[in-house]
């Protein structure tokens, strides 16, 4: 069996706040100077532009995931009108792993039989 504390080093705990819109605009490069600004005023550890498989191209906050910390960032980015989209405390992987499309195909076919057991609530990854 695997020792789940020392799976969880190979992690790091976060909140991440995903925007599709600053503004009424879509988010992209002419939003991200303005983002990393307004994360830094709101709390956030990091503000970057990158394209999620399921969202398109988006505007990611990260935070500390402490609650006095995490909530405060989503409401400052709620007040300076962010469309989050997104908002979870997640793990990140400190050492993404690249696959052969083979190996993502085998690794898919095993997280989605994981992720049917009833008792699965989340499946976190370190593939890149």
């Amino acid at each position: 069996m695997v020792d789940v504390a020392a799976v969880m080093y190979a992690f790091q705990h976060v909140g991440v706040i995903l925007c599709s819109e600053y503004n009424g605009n879509p988010a992209g490069e002419a939003q991200l100077d303005a983002a990393i600004a307004h994360g830094i005023e709101a709390g956030a550890q990091d503000v970057s532009l990158r394209t999620d498989v399921e969202y398109g191209t988006v505007l990611e906050f990260t935070t500390d995931p402490a609650p006095n910390t995490f909530y405060p960032v989503i409401s400052a980015l709620k007040d300076l009108k962010y469309k989050i989209i997104y908002s979870q405390l997640d793990y990140v992987a400190l050492s993404p792993v690249a696959l052969s499309d083979a190996q993502l195909e085998v690794v898919g076919l095993v997280c989605e039989k994981i992720s049917s057991n009833p008792d699965v609530v989340r499946l976190f990854d370190n593939i890149a």
